[in-house]
């Protein structure tokens, strides 16, 4: 609920004009349903460990977030070109080197860390298993909305969620650095080789793994607009009021959410080929 303030009729029009309010509101909405369900889900799981209520848990869990994603891609891509997303894609670079800089530097973490680190993440690796468990009993479209859902959440934590100024910054810091590391442990915690791993990997992660960063950029983005917006708030740009200064400050970070016209279809095609292709390649070629 956004708090009333007074200002002349001449500046809020403008700011009308500027913000849409109510878009903004829907996207913070829909992005804070999201992360939240996740924990609703979790805690009833805990209170219950009969297998097929944990599937079917699961199941609904998948089909929210699935609906719930393809929303906020719907009201993300109202008046979303092609021109905008390559115009933010080349303001963003230096976040998409970063983001992807941080993914690398995990990798390598994980490859250098694997004795020391390989009893930590055997527990890790035994909840992705049992995870995987429950998604293997259920039909594979099924098993594609809860991939979709689960990886458009983590989209959406790490890029919208993260508009707060220093939770921001960590959120897409810590998602970055931990994908990396798992990737770099795989083959020590799952006993594969390196070309397995990367055979298993590949097919959807040419998709999964741009859109991941693509959405940590986004949250790096954001999350430096805020903070500039809400230094701007106090110390406002000569000849303007704090919440003008705020505005013009906060405007390329929502702007940068436009990003998710992308990132959301990115993230169905990784979730179509890590159910439809992926087992079918890893069965010829392992």
């Amino acid at each position: 609920m956004i708090p009333y303030i007074y200002m002349d009729s001449t500046l809020q029009q403008s700011m009308n004009q500027k913000v849409n309010w109510m878009r903004a509101g829907v996207i913070m909405g829909l992005s804070i349903a999201m992360v939240g369900s996740a924990f609703i889900f979790a805690f009833y799981g805990m209170l219950q460990d009969d297998f097929s209520y944990l599937v079917s848990l699961l199941v609904r869990r998948g089909i929210f977030e699935s609906l719930a994603g393809i929303a906020l891609l719907v009201v993300i891509a109202h008046r979303t070109s092609r021109s905008d997303i390559q115009e933010i894609l080349t303001g963003m670079k230096g976040f998409i080197i970063l983001s992807a800089g941080l993914l690398c530097l995990g990798v390598v973490c994980g490859i250098l860390l694997q004795d020391l680190l390989g009893g930590f993440t055997a527990s890790l690796f035994d909840s992705i298993e049992q995870e995987a468990e429950k998604i293997r009993e259920i039909p594979q479209y099924l098993q594609m909305l809860v991939i979709f859902g689960n990886n458009t959440r983590a989209a959406t934590l790490s890029g919208v969620i993260a508009s707060f100024p220093l939770l921001g910054i960590f959120i897409p810091f810590v998602t970055m650095l931990l994908n990396g590391c798992i990737i770099g442990l795989a083959p020590e915690i799952l006993q594969m080789t390196s070309s397995q791993v990367f055979i298993a990997i590949l097919p959807h992660g040419i998709l999964e793994l741009p859109a991941l960063i693509l959405a940590c950029a986004v949250g790096f983005k954001f999350a430096f607009a805020s903070l500039k917006a809400c230094i701007g708030y106090f110390f406002p740009n000569p000849g303007k009021t704090g919440l003008e200064t705020f505005l013009d400050e906060i405007r390329p970070g929502w702007k940068s959410l436009k990003l998710f016209t992308l990132i959301i279809p990115l993230l169905i095609g990784a979730a179509f080929i890590e159910v439809f292709i992926t087992p079918g390649i890893m069965s010829m070629l392992l």
